[in-house]
Formats: C-alpha cells, sequence, structure tokens
C-alpha cells in the first residue's frame, strides 16, 4: 500500500509525499528491497532538479527582483546538495563493486563536479585503467591538476591523452581546449595558440578558438 500510495503522488507530480512514502515502504522492508531503496534515491534527486530548474527560472525571467539574491543562494545551495547526492550514490556504487572502474570515473567525475579535485584525483587515476573511461579520466585529471595548480602534472596528462586520438573528434577537441589553457597558465603563448589553432583548422565554432586565434594575428600585425 505504501509504494502504492507512493506511486500515486509521483504521478501527481506531488514529489516530497512521494518521498515521503517510499521511504516508508523502505523501512518496512529495513532497506532490504534494492528496487525501493533506488526510488527514494531517485525521487531524490528529481526533487533536486525540480528545485534547481525553479531557481534557475525565477532568475532568468525576475533578475531584477528584490528577492532575487536570496534565490540565488538558494539555489547555489540547492546545486550543492545535488553535488552531495551524486557522490553520495556513487560512492554507495563504488563499495558494493569496488572492482568497477566506470564507477570509479563517475565518482571522480562527480567529485571534480563539485570543487573536490584533490579528493577525485585517485577515482580517476584508477579509471584510467578503464580503455573506455581512459581518456575522459585522463581530461578530467588534467583540469583538477590545472586548479590545484599543478600545471606540469595537468600537461603531462593531456599532452599524452591527445596523442592517444588521432582524429580531431569531440574528446580530442576538448583535452586540445584544455592543454592550450594550461599552456597559457604556464606563459607558453605559442604553445597554447598552437593548440587552438589546431581546433580552429578543424571546428571554426568550437568555443571561443576563433577569437583567440584571429586576435592573435590582429596583435601581430599592430606589432608591425
Amino acid at each position: 500500500m505504501a509504494r502504492r500510495l507512493g506511486a500515486l503522488n509521483e504521478q501527481k507530480n506531488d514529489l516530497e509525499s512521494a518521498i515521503q512514502w517510499h521511504q516508508y515502504a523502505t523501512d518496512l522492508t529495513s532497506g532490504s528491497d534494492a528496487g525501493l531503496v533506488r526510488k527514494v534515491s531517485d525521487l531524490r534527486m528529481k526533487r533536486a532538479e525540480q528545485e534547481i530548474a525553479e531557481h534557475e527560472q525565477f532568475l532568468a525571467t525576475r533578475p531584477n527582483d528584490p528577492t532575487s539574491v536570496k534565490r540565488a543562494e538558494e539555489l547555489a545551495a540547492a546545486k550543492k546538495k545535488r553535488a552531495e547526492m551524486l557522490i553520495d550514490e556513487a560512492r554507495k556504487r563504488v563499495e558494493r563493486n569496488p572492482t568497477d572502474l566506470q564507477l570509479r570515473f563517475e565518482l571522480g567525475e562527480h567529485l571534480m563536479n563539485a570543487g573536490q579535485y584533490r579528493e577525485a584525483l585517485p577515482e580517476l587515476q584508477r579509471a584510467r585503467q578503464n580503455p573506455n573511461a581512459r581518456l575522459r579520466a585522463m581530461n578530467l585529471l588534467g583540469f583538477c591538476y590545472r586548479e590545484l595548480a599543478m600545471l606540469d602534472l595537468a600537461m603531462k596528462q593531456l599532452e599524452e591523452a591527445s596523442k592517444e586520438i588521432l582524429s580531431m573528434d569531440a574528446m580530442k577537441k576538448e583535452i586540445v581546449y584544455n592543454l592550450g589553457l594550461v599552456y597559457e597558465l604556464m606563459k607558453e603563448r605559442e604553445k597554447a595558440l598552437g593548440c587552438m589553432k589546431q581546433i580552429y583548422e578543424a571546428d571554426y565554432g568550437y568555443r571561443d578558438v576563433a577569437k583567440r586565434v584571429e586576435s592573435s594575428y590582429r596583435q601581430d600585425l599592430s606589432a608591425h
């Protein structure tokens, strides 16, 4: 009955009540029903997404509203809560399957998105051993090292990842772009520009590469 009431409340989009009834059903089964446990966490995530969407909608349509500062704080808090829920879920999955490197990658990605760069490092380092997640893990490792101001390690990681992809596909563009940003921070202007030019030749519209490349030519002209 509790499960049924939860489902009915979900149908009419009363997520708070749906969560309460499914939680009650989970408590009745002492958490032994994996489907119910999953359902509660899915509903909580759905509620968090809904809350974030409501705040974003409000701020987009009424930026000058006197309550907008408070709404912006609530939005930040809701996003933080969602990030913590994602990390918590990913940790539980890793605990159940510690050798699954795809799950390690997902945990590392959620930690990185939450700004927990140091905690993300060991998970992403492990995930590199999974051929399917290897390049994405190396790209995120480069990002984490950059954020931790370990620029030489970021450069090494991204250079290696870039060499492993031959065609300029979406993944390579992202890696080469991130590598360009690292070179820029290292004051390696020519190398940074070289990265942007590689992407420019393949995809003129990618992020801000056109602006970066074209302005460099304008600077050269004005220098002469």
